[in-house]
């Protein structure tokens, strides 16, 4: 069995996403993989819940029989964290014990280090432990962030020694892929380091699906919940007269709209155009006849208590965070992966080589 752990120096880098990705390529090149996260980090979520959802998310990706707490079996929370403190070696055992089971049918596992590379080193359980504790090699995924990034992958990827099987950029924007590929790349190569591509920064990773949004907002759906796991990749603000707004809407695709609630002839020229959310503030329910032709047309109206501006900003600073958390992103993703990675060499690594 082979192990890859999949290491970045900060949250929200893609190691999540590229795992998904990953898994669902070497289940198509007919390799049984499973899933691993050592160190689990809950965090409250807007519905309330305190939860590490990427076990979650991944399990049902790669349609894996392994519960959650399996897959996931340390918790970097209090209590559960004191109690380890004390006895450290109870949480390296623990991760031992769990890693044998998870993989005792599968040809490889892919292990999810945790949020960067310090977590986890009180209780001998950050990355480079971890991969030394699972003897597995080491792809480093790191955030784009200009010359940087190149300064990072040096310095982070020295941090696992011969481990270090690849290094891979993610959220690359089209205005940079031509200097990535040009400068950077032979760069890291020169370095020694093995370099196995980058991931172009897509919109639809920052999306949102209406339900979260509702939950965000603290919000009702009050058409169409069916369509509560549609993912809203735009926001659009109704600042524009009825006449104009028909035009105005068509610009953006896969848009919630944000209006005030006693704006039907905003509500019905949105629904005109292809529209996957009406988000109306005020708190009150909109006219019949706008409410009727969202569940003829299938358009989820989220309710919100919030004001016009309030509720932009609420939606603005979580599409800031960019969570990959929706099973719809995962096919998309990993279409990038095979456009923009060397997909083969991965394969080759799953397989020991």
């Amino acid at each position: 069995m082979t192990r890859l752990l999949v290491a970045s120096p900060a949250p929200l880098s893609g190691k999540t996403a590229f795992i998904a990705g990953l898994g669902l390529h070497l289940r198509k090149a007919g390799l049984r993989v499973g899933y691993f996260k050592p160190v689990a980090v809950p965090k409250k979520r807007a519905d309330g819940q305190t939860l590490d959802t990427d076990p979650i998310l991944i399990r049902a990706a790669l349609g894996l029989a392994e519960a959650e707490a399996q897959l996931a079996p340390v918790s970097y929370q209090a209590p559960d964290w004191e109690d380890y403190l004390a006895d450290p070696a109870q949480a390296v055992g623990r991760v031992r014990e769990a890693l044998g089971r998870v993989g005792a049918d599968k040809e490889a596992v892919l292990i999810e280090a945790p949020e960067d590379l310090a977590t986890g080193g009180s209780l001998g359980l950050s990355a480079a432990e971890l991969a030394a504790e699972a003897d597995a090699g080491v792809i480093l995924i790191l955030r784009y962030q200009g010359v940087p990034s190149a300064d990072q992958a040096v310095v982070f990827g020295r941090h696992f020694g011969d481990r270090l099987k690849g290094v891979i950029f993610n959220a690359v924007p089209p205005e940079r892929a031509e200097f990535v590929d040009e400068r950077l790349a032979p760069a890291l190569r020169a370095r020694g380091l093995p370099w196995l591509g980058w991931v172009p920064q897509a919109r639809f990773m920052l999306a949102l699906t209406v339900n979260e949004i509702a939950r965000i907002l603290g919000g009702r759906i009050i058409t169409a919940p069916e369509k509560g796991e549609e993912l809203v990749e735009n926001l659009m603000m109704a600042t524009v007269t009825p006449d104009a707004s028909q035009n105005y809407f068509g610009r953006k695709p896969n848009k919630a709209v944000i209006a005030a609630a006693d704006r039907p002839d905003i509500h019905l020229a949105a629904l005109e155009t292809p529209t996957k959310a009406l988000i109306l503030t005020g708190n009150w329910v909109p006219d019949p006849i706008v409410v009727a032709r969202a569940e003829e047309d299938g358009v989820p109206i989220v309710l919100v208590p919030s004001g016009t501006l309030a509720t932009v900003e609420a939606l603005e600073a979580a599409y800031g965070l960019g969570k990959f958390a929706q099973p719809a992103k995962v096919n998309p993703f990993a279409r990038l992966m095979a456009e923009h990675l060397d997909i083969g060499r991965l394969v080759g690594l799953a397989r020991g080589g």
